[in-house]
Parts: C-alpha cells; structure tokens; sequence
C-alpha cells in the first residue's frame, strides 16, 4: 500500500513537472514571436522613412531592405497589419506630390494595427497618430 502511494506521488509529480514545462515553453515561445513582431514592426517604418525621406545610400539600402522587410511582415503579421501593410505599400507605390496627407492616414492606420496586435487593444486612434506622423 505504501508503494503504491509513493508511485502514486512519482507520477502525480512528474505530471505536474511536465505541465509546467509545457506552460513555460509556452510563454517563451509567446515571448520570442512578441519581440520578433516589435522588431519587424520598428524595421518596416524605419526602411520606408528611409525611402521617403533618405538620400543617396540610405534610399539605395532601405530599397534593398524593403522586400525583406515586407516578407517579414507577411509571416508574423496578424491578419490586419498584413492588410494594412498592403493598403501602405500600395499607396507608396502610388503616391503623388500632392497625397502625402493621403499617405500619412495609411501610414497611421498601419501603426493602428500594429499597435493593436502588439497590445490587444489600445486607446490610441488613428486619428491621433496620424497627429503624431505629421509633426
């Protein structure tokens, strides 16, 4: 009877020892994929600025960059900053002199949604960060 509840005790903690493995692994992996996305989030304005507003090396780099960028956006981006993302790229593709308030409402819709998949909701509108990108 004694062995069997000491074998009882064994599992019961080998149980409990691999669930909370399992648990930790868990959150490292959400961890990771959070920081990658924070990463690949600061890296796609930081190489569009750089297009936009750069000259000479910088442009010629963030161009190289920019596919890069783009591709990485497709795999770790929800759902909405993929769709965003696209709204963004298409409207910098297209833009003229005389849109760049047009270009800074997509840019801002596409913080919006980064934002939001970064913290799962936020107070912050687009409006007000396309306050933000202006000025």
């Amino acid at each position: 009877m004694e062995a069997l509840a000491t074998l009882i005790g064994i599992l019961l903690t080998g149980l409990v020892g691999m669930l909370a493995y399992s648990h930790q692994k868990h959150r490292d992996r959400q961890v990771a994929l959070f920081d990658r996305k924070r990463e690949v989030y600061a890296d796609f304005f930081l190489t569009f600025s750089q297009l936009t507003q750069g000259h000479g090396d910088a442009q010629t780099g963030a161009r190289g960059r920019s596919f890069y960028v783009r591709s990485q956006i497709a795999l770790y981006g929800s759902d909405a900053v993929v769709s965003a993302a696209d709204r963004f790229c298409e409207a910098a593709a297209t833009i003229g002199q005389g849109e760049r308030e047009s270009m800074t409402d997509v840019a801002a819709d596409l913080a919006h949604a980064m934002r939001e998949d970064l913290f799962r909701s936020t107070r912050v509108s687009s409006a007000d960060l396309s306050h933000l990108l202006t000025t």
